[in-house]
């Protein structure tokens, strides 16, 4: 996936992800998840909810 990058005044995203998409980071190769997983996670829940 691109990267997202701050374009003159816009921010542009290039790398959407849903559902069972995998992500992981470049810097630590052996972090993997998908992205439904994260937002059936209690405690991100609540992180989502608090603002």
């Amino acid at each position: 996936m691109a990267k997202d990058r701050i374009d003159g005044e816009r921010y542009g995203i290039h790398g959407l992800y849903e559902g069972d998409d995998r992500v992981s980071s470049d810097k630590l190769p052996c972090v993997s998840c998908a992205i439904g997983d994260l937002f059936r996670d209690e405690n991100i829940r609540k992180l989502m909810s608090s603002n």
